[in-house]
């Protein structure tokens, strides 16, 4: 088996809903391989937004602070290998093989009794039985969808739960499709476990906030709000604000970034991180298209956002970096997603979306994205031809302009391959 065939492998692995199956397949697998999540020390990171950028920052921080620390991201942006790395250094690609054939053994014999792994379940049993086996000190895990069904979801003494801000986003899956928040912080507050620790963000609904705390107090866990950050600064390179009299510097950039750094040193100073490698990790974090800029003149800005509530954010940033400049948003999305919030939400900021179809089999389709953007009065241009959208973009933008890729990491990453080589 080669790198190519271990990852077609996986992918052709189921990939049901986790409601359909919850964490039993993936809990057996383990078990078979010695429960290796049980002996490491863990960070699971749930919620709508920032789960990404709060990973990196903590893992980035205890690398800094001399811990061998092992990161569990997704979805990835450039490379399949970014979802797991040890110290920054993504998986190499014959480890992959080796731990693909290894568990793929033990997976054919749980199916021949009727049990079964998604697509899912296998890379994140592989990447917790990498990191067992190379020794890793500190584990942060993503989680990929919710909380309490997920993969990831599968150990009963985590070092800290934290939960990012919570909002409506996969709402047909976690229960939010009749607008009550309630049932998505629920699947999210499945990650808290009995006598352990939640560290939430304080930019939470009020509801929300006090439903996380009545969970907690019931698990008879420690229940932590994120700090707050004092006298913030922006700037297109780096974030700065201090705590403590102490400055810190990031440079994931943007207002919804200090939130995600208060949140990151609180769980770092509940496990013991001193602050001066908390300030060295923060200043070295980097998450690709995360209001990443690749081009100036005119500047060019990807930015994953994928919902309502990341698009709120992306809306905030621009108007505080770019707020003079003419800006051209550039949009693809995928069927889940509901878009039509997304596009009302910018219809203000941007003079003119252009409107196309990223080459993913999920993606909403240029009519369907037309008819949705004509009926909320959005000025748009339709893009049929994936690669005429760069010059398209440009052209509108300008010089001095700003065009903006957003509506799915899917997308960015495609687009990310033609100005990062």
């Amino acid at each position: 088996m080669n790198y190519e065939e271990a990852l077609k492998y996986v992918k052709n692995l189921p990939n049901w809903g986790f409601e359909r199956c919850g964490t039993s397949g993936i809990l057996r697998l383990l078990e078979i391989l010695g429960a290796p999540q049980e002996k490491l020390k863990i960070i699971h990171i749930a919620g709508t937004n920032g789960k990404g950028s709060v990973a990196t920052f903590c893992a980035k921080s205890l690398e800094e602070a001399g811990f061998k620390t092992g990161l569990y991201i997704s979805p990835y942006v450039v490379s399949f290998k970014e979802r797991i790395q040890i110290n920054g250094v993504y998986i190499k690609e014959q480890e992959i093989v080796n731990f693909v054939l290894k568990l793929k053994f033990f997976v054919e014999k749980l199916n021949k009794e009727g049990v079964y792994l998604t697509e899912f379940d296998f890379i994140t049993a592989l990447a917790i039985d990498y990191f067992f086996e190379n020794g890793c000190e500190f584990v942060v895990l993503e989680v990929g969808m919710g909380g309490r069904l997920d993969s990831t979801n599968v150990m009963t003494k985590p070092l800290v739960s934290v939960i990012t801000h919570i909002d409506y986003d996969h709402v047909k899956e976690l229960g939010g499709k009749d607008g009550n928040i309630l049932n998505i912080a629920k699947e999210k507050a499945g990650i808290i476990k009995k006598n352990g620790v939640l560290v939430c963000s304080n930019n939470q609904f009020e509801n929300v906030l006090e439903f996380l705390k009545e969970e907690a107090f019931k698990k008879n866990a420690s229940f932590v709000v994120s700090k707050k950050a004092e006298n913030v600064e922006f700037f297109l390179d780096y974030n700065v604000f201090y705590y403590k009299g102490e400055i810190f510097k990031t440079k994931l950039i943007g207002p919804h970034q200090i939130e995600n750094a208060m949140l990151s040193l609180t769980v770092l100073l509940k496990i013991g991180v001193e602050l001066k490698y908390v300030k060295r990790g923060f200043e070295k974090a980097f998450i690709a298209s995360r209001l990443e800029i690749v081009k100036k003149n005119p500047f060019v800005v990807l930015d994953g956002a994928h919902n309502e509530n990341g698009v709120l954010a992306l809306k905030k940033a621009l108007n505080l970096y770019f707020k003079d400049k003419t800006k051209i948003g550039v949009f693809s999305v995928i069927k889940t997603k509901d878009y039509e919030k997304m596009l009302f939400e910018v219809k203000d900021v941007f003079g003119t979306i252009v409107l196309t179809k990223m080459q993913d089999k999920r993606a909403v389709s240029l009519n369907c994205l037309a008819k949705t953007a004509e009926k909320i009065g959005l000025n748009f241009v339709v893009e049929e031809n994936f690669s005429s959208v760069f010059k398209l973009a440009e052209s509108l933008a300008e010089k001095n302009g700003v065009v903006v890729f957003f509506g799915s990491l899917y997308f960015t990453s495609e687009i990310r391959k033609f100005f990062i080589s």
